[in-house]
């Protein structure tokens, strides 16, 4: 047999065992198995690769529990070629694992003579038919081609490369049933601060790529512009059973608190079933605050000295969220002054969920009559955020406890009754309101001869009420038949009440 006779029955031996075509020249691979003889190296130049062989297989899936089954394996060159071409096809593993999940019996060869480019070759695959859910598996089926387009010993060897055709091994196991759940019920996430970390977990390996989709509902007045990063599904690979993702509060300058959003789970894959956390709450927590207005409950108050206090209430429109110090102007009015009355702060201070504060004013119980005196009370200058509301200014009256010092007068000192005639009408005054009620005692004189059947109308006393300042009384002189010229009577006060 020739030398290069022998090559050739080597070549197709090496095709129809577990032996693979590499990026060697024809050379390299007779030097690996050692036939090369007398033959120089140099009779063989270094291959060219080519990508020159699509594969397809038929069926392109089998099942588990399918037994050995054939392959067949349609091989197509992409061009004529005017040399033969020996191609080598076997099977590779890929997510399938060879000796446990599959088989395969010897590699299969093809010569396809010159001109021709299409033809066919025989594949076995078992698969291993375990009780382990591992879900579908993939192998490969592979091939290379080898020419010799000067002839052989006359030049460099051209290989060519396949595009490989894929194999499902199905599996018919059962996957596990697993139970989906959230971490937490509850998870927080702040505006210009940190953002929810949210975990997904499985109870068990899924031993599969399971898909969760993942709902969102707004609540609260919640909306898609109030967050970002919720996805809408988290994929486990096959041992993982745990994800997470992240949910942001977007930073807004909109006043937005209570916000927040329910997550649960969409419609669950077979096998999948929902834990025990199947719904969570994520808090969007706002950083902006409200504007506020601030007013007084009332325009009116009273302070009675040695009485009730007057309780003022300072109000605020809605919760500020922050803390608040509004400041107290206070300006005296009708003589009132700082010894008038007591209680009054520089400021109140509202919580972050306070909506109402209060303080009492207290009039001082001094013995000066010092009616009529009264407090306004204002805002100083208002915190950012804070404007006036519809009462920013209100009245505090003193109402004053003291009885001023009166004098009593009649008002002429010389009255004329006549008999039959005219009566002296006669007036008594106070200097001034005597602010309570006083009654003023009067005495009768009786002079030159006058007794008390010549005249009537003079009563014991005259009673002024607390705003009175004059009272009169008629007096009448009895016509009688008597002549008594000059007789007259003497009014006076009797003992005067304290002040």
């Amino acid at each position: 047999m020739s030398l290069k006779s022998g090559y050739c029955t080597l070549l197709s031996q090496m095709v129809t065992t577990k032996s693979r075509l590499t990026n060697l020249s024809a050379a390299g691979l007779l030097l690996a198995l050692g036939v090369l003889g007398s033959l120089p190296v140099s009779a063989f130049g270094q291959g060219a690769n080519v990508d020159g062989i699509t594969l397809s297989v038929s069926p392109d899936s089998v099942d588990e529990s399918a037994g050995t089954a054939t392959l067949t394996v349609s091989v197509t060159l992409k061009s004529a070629h005017s040399v033969s071409t020996t191609i080598q096809i076997y099977v590779e593993p890929e997510t399938a694992t060879e000796g446990t999940d599959y088989t395969t019996g010897r590699d299969a060869s093809l010569v396809l003579s010159a001109g021709q480019t299409k033809g066919t070759a025989k594949l076995t695959l078992t698969p291993v038919d375990d009780e382990v859910y591992e879900g579908n598996e993939t192998v490969r089926v592979d091939g290379r081609g080898v020419q010799f387009p000067y002839g052989f010993g006359n030049g460099p060897t051209v290989i060519l490369d396949a595009t490989a055709a894929e194999v499902t091994i199905t599996d018919n196991d059962d996957p596990p049933t697993v139970s989906v759940s959230y971490a937490s019920a509850t998870y927080r996430a702040t505006e210009g601060g940190s953002a929810a970390t949210v975990t997904v977990k499985l109870s068990a390996k899924p031993e599969r790529s399971v898909t969760i989709p993942i709902n969102v509902t707004h609540k609260a007045g919640a909306s898609s512009a109030d967050y970002s990063d919720i996805p809408s599904s988290v994929t486990f690979g096959k041992t993982d059973t745990s994800t997470t993702f992240t949910v942001t509060a977007m930073d807004d300058a909109v006043d937005d608190d209570g916000e927040w959003l329910e997550l649960s789970f969409g419609a669950l894959p077979d096998g999948v079933t929902a834990g025990n956390v199947a719904t969570e709450r994520v808090d969007l927590i706002d950083d902006d605050y409200p504007d506020v207005t601030v007013s007084y409950a009332s325009a009116n108050y009273r302070a009675a000295e040695g009485g009730s206090a007057a309780t003022v209430t300072v109000n605020l429109s809605v919760q500020s969220e922050r803390s608040v110090t509004i400041p107290i102007s206070v300006t005296h009015k009708a003589g009132a002054s700082s010894g008038d009355y007591s209680g009054i702060p520089s400021s109140v201070t509202f919580g972050k969920t306070d909506t109402s504060k209060t303080f009492s004013v207290t009039a001082t119980d001094d013995a000066v009559n010092d009616d009529g005196e009264w407090l306004e009370l204002s805002f100083g200058a208002l915190p950012d955020g804070v404007a006036e509301g519809t009462i920013a200014t209100e009245q505090v009256d003193l109402i004053d406890n003291d009885d001023p010092d009166v004098t009593v007068s009649y008002v002429s000192d010389n009255y004329q009754a006549t008999e039959g005639g005219s009566s002296a009408t006669v007036t008594v005054r106070l200097s001034a309101k005597p602010e309570r009620r006083v009654v003023i005692p009067i005495r009768v004189t009786r002079k030159a001869g006058a007794s008390s059947g010549d005249y009537s109308g003079i009563p014991s006393s005259v009673t002024f009420g607390s705003s009175d300042r004059s009272r009169t009384f008629t007096v009448v002189a009895t016509d009688d038949a008597v002549d008594d010229d000059g007789e007259w009577v003497e009014l006076s006060f009797g003992a005067l009440p304290s002040g």
